[in-house]
């Protein structure tokens, strides 16, 4: 039987695909914070920690424990530390009443501080299991004035696939 030669693999884009990498700019300004496959979406679920039915506030890329997570475009970290839930957590401002956040940051793996700034692509984190988690994943939010919207649209809209 005639052999089909295969199609090389395409290369990494900026979206990454739903397990691609991260930080390759999308020629937007914005980056996908982090490799991995989307382990949880965003909207209502139960906990898997606490069995609460609750909103998730943001998405869960799982590349494996401590894979790199880059800021997901520029701005100024405004809290670097462990707080609550999220356990190791970064927040940056880019401006505008627009925020990200990213939780469950490794031990050690915070490679930012408060009043920094940063440029889209850059190495803020490692990923990690800290807070309420059940293993390693990058718990990532997008906020508009405050209140979480959901990334999937939010990164698509700036040419970022989750």
């Amino acid at each position: 039987r005639p052999s089909t030669p295969s199609a090389p693999a395409p290369a990494p884009s900026a979206g990454g695909g739903s397990s691609g990498g991260g930080g390759a700019s999308s020629g937007s300004g914005w980056v996908r914070p982090s490799a991995g496959y989307m382990s949880s979406g965003y909207g209502m679920r139960v906990n898997p920690v606490t069995g609460v039915y609750r909103m998730h506030d943001g998405i869960d890329l799982a590349p494996g424990c401590n894979s790199p997570i880059y800021a997901a475009t520029s701005g100024t970290v405004t809290f670097a530390g462990l707080t609550g839930g999220y356990g190791n957590y970064i927040q940056v401002s880019h401006g505008g009443g627009v925020s990200t956040a990213y939780g469950h940051i490794v031990n050690g793996g915070i490679k930012v501080s408060r009043g920094q700034s940063v440029v889209a692509g850059q190495l803020i984190a490692l990923v990690g299991s800290t807070g309420n988690s059940t293993g390693c994943h990058l718990h990532f939010e997008t906020r508009v004035g405050g209140a979480s919207t959901n990334p999937v649209p939010f990164m698509a809209a700036r040419g970022v696939r989750l």
